[in-house]
């Protein structure tokens, strides 16, 4: 279905400035009013331009997530470290080649080619259960044996609200292309309409690091490799979507961990306006100002539990929505008319 919308976009793009090119049948051409010396429509007074451009995107990433106890009757849980996956916002750089190939004095359309990175990050502090970590005992056999060694450790029988602070950052390397329609509206101001898309270079990668806040009697007690330990901080570097809190057990094992892939090509729409300042008869700078809403999801839905506060607020099953990656983007063009 985008496939189609994008054939559909690209076909009224290029259609429509071409229909405002056809010949004016109340003033053909060698009747007066029409001379072919005129301005608005000798070919000279519209040179196709080519050009650079870079510039900054303002990433906006979001996500639903709906949630379902177990038990039913049961409230959700609430202050969960995996609400960070909620949102995020990220700032990345642009860089590109362009080119404008005008069809009447105020219509163009504009074909774009450029390296497009695509980040954003989230902090968000959360409380889930946690053993008190116990202090050296010394443990009486039943039979009278003499005591055994001092040094044994593990948990006692206390569970408490652990603080703590989850964060996610994530960062996809694109190529953009982009066939845009240019519409002149006054003077030197103009406004961009059309299809883009992005195609993923490499593997893109989500960071996660978790990091415990208090209080001082408790610890992270599980890794992202599922080892049982007692951790400060602990973190991971993956190239798949899944939910934040670590489990027990080999994580490449299937069911220890739901996940979601990223998509590898996505398309959209852009809507963006410009202004040109011109620095001589064939060189100007155009700043532009871009917003991309993208109809391809960056992720799938899934599902996933959330056990972190089992103890004191029972067990959600999440399902995590698709995920939208939005840019809002500032470009500075320099162009040149051939």
């Amino acid at each position: 279905m985008n496939i189609l919308l994008l054939v559909a976009l690209f076909a009224a793009v290029a259609a429509a400035p071409l229909s405002a090119q056809s010949e004016d049948v109340l003033r053909p051409k060698g009747r007066p009013g029409s001379s072919s010396s005129d301005n608005t429509t000798s070919s000279s007074s519209r040179p196709i331009t080519i050009g650079i451009e870079a510039g900054l995107n303002f990433n906006f990433f979001g996500q639903d997530i709906s949630r379902q106890p177990f038990v039913s009757g049961d409230p959700t849980v609430t202050n969960s470290p995996e609400e960070v996956l909620g949102s995020g916002f990220g700032v990345s750089p642009t860089i590109g080649v362009f080119v404008d190939v005008p069809v009447s004095s105020s219509i163009g359309i504009q074909g774009r080619v450029a390296y497009d990175r695509k980040s954003y990050g989230n902090t968000r502090r959360g409380v889930v259960d946690a053993f008190v970590q116990q202090t050296p005992v010394r443990v009486q056999p039943i039979d009278g044996s003499p005591n055994l060694p001092s040094n044994i450790h593990g948990f006692n029988d206390g569970i408490v609200a652990m603080d703590t602070e989850a964060e996610v950052s994530f960062a996809m390397n694109t190529i953009a292309v982009a066939v845009i329609g240019r519409f002149d509206i006054w003077k030197s101001l103009y406004v961009t309409f059309g299809p883009y898309a992005h195609f993923v270079m490499g593997d893109a990668t989500r960071t996660d690091t978790w990091t415990w806040i208090g209080p001082d009697s408790t610890f992270i007690s599980v890794d992202y490799n599922g080892v049982r330990d007692r951790y400060t901080q602990i973190s991971r570097e993956r190239n798949r979507y899944q939910n934040f809190l670590p489990a027990v057990g080999d994580p490449d094992q299937i069911g220890a961990y739901e996940q979601s892939t990223f998509a590898s090509a996505r398309i959209g729409l852009e809507l963006g306006a410009g202004y040109r300042f011109n620095l001589s008869r064939t060189v100007y700078l155009a700043p532009n100002i871009r917003y991309q809403l993208m109809l391809t999801p960056l992720t799938a839905e899934f599902q996933a539990s959330d056990i972190g506060s089992a103890t004191s607020q029972g067990v959600d099953r999440m399902t995590f929505g698709e995920a939208s990656l939005n840019s809002l983007v500032a470009v500075l063009q320099l162009g040149i008319r051939l």
